[in-house]
């Protein structure tokens, strides 16, 4: 009992204190293995390249024989609904195996019996509704399912889900926002991103300030008026045509260059937005 309450305290320290998804589900398994009882934990989640389930995290404890069955275990690859881990994926709900030789669909059984492995629980992990993994627990004692445990399990499963979900979103911001920096800043072509409908200069990249004569000081933040020249394009760069069956079109006319003279090729205007069609925010520029 005493195991149990302290359980939640490690659980959440390590949540809350944050860091990368491996350094902290690294922690939240110890703290779960080693004071629940188990000798084994492993966190599966789905690989959106191909829809299989995989085991990147997992924490194996001292008992003998059990490294070798964990990393054959770790290697496996399951699709939803094949093997123990599919089937509570579809399932959606925690699943108690006092003795794993008689549970259906258990892959390892064989290799799980020479290492003295009897029991576990698998437990999906949500954030909120939606389902990102599978948390796994083995022990070497053979363990009859507990109401209580199962709940806690449970409750602390939800914890993790949600942190699994935040972290794999900033990473995942993280990276697009990388790959565009990229494709804004590290290029030749001359591309300046501005806001709709206050139409202000929000970032631009080294080929375009070089190409208008301008340092990017002078333009982030600033009108888009003093782009324009004012004979040659139409008020508000006709931002209005762009639609997401159209998102982009040659703009006819001429922007202005600093010294006041009208630059040589006509601009093209795109829009960018995310999935969901907001706009998204300009790129960070590289330090």
């Amino acid at each position: 009992a005493e195991r149990m309450r302290g359980a939640p305290g490690v659980v959440g320290r390590a949540l809350s204190q944050g860091g990368s998804l491996a350094c902290v589900l690294a922690i939240v398994l110890h703290g779960i293995g080693s004071r629940l009882g188990w000798d084994i934990g492993q966190v599966w989640l789905l690989d959106q390249r191909d829809g299989m389930l995989r085991c990147d995290h997992q924490w194996v404890g001292d008992a003998p024989g059990v490294s070798d069955f964990a990393t054959e275990n770790k290697a496996a690859r399951f699709a939803p609904g094949d093997g123990v881990v599919g089937h509570v994926w579809l399932d959606r709900q925690t699943l108690w195996v006092e003795d794993i030789a008689q549970a259906q669909n258990f892959r390892l059984a064989a290799t799980a019996a020479r290492a003295g492995v009897t029991s576990a629980v698998f437990t999906p992990l949500f954030s909120g509704t939606e389902l990102n993994g599978v948390v796994q627990f083995f022990s070497r004692a053979r363990r009859p399912s507990e109401p209580s445990l199962v709940q806690l399990m449970g409750d602390l499963s939800g914890r993790m889900g949600e942190f699994i979900s935040r972290t794999q979103s900033e990473e995942a911001l993280r990276e697009s926002e990388a790959r565009f920096r990229g494709l804004f800043y590290d290029v030749a072509l001359a591309q300046a991103l501005l806001s709709v409908p206050q139409n202000l200069v929000l970032a631009a990249n080294p080929a375009f300030c070089r190409f208008l004569g301008y340092e990017q000081q002078e333009l982030v933040g600033k009108p888009s008026r003093i782009l324009i020249d004012p004979d040659r394009v139409g008020p508000a760069w006709q931002f209005a045509a762009l639609t997401t069956a159209a998102p982009s079109y040659q703009l006819d006319g001429r922007l202005s260059r600093r010294d006041g003279q009208a630059a040589s090729a006509p601009p093209g205007v795109s829009a960018r937005s995310d999935e969901s069609r907001r706009p998204t925010p300009p790129p960070a520029p590289p330090r």
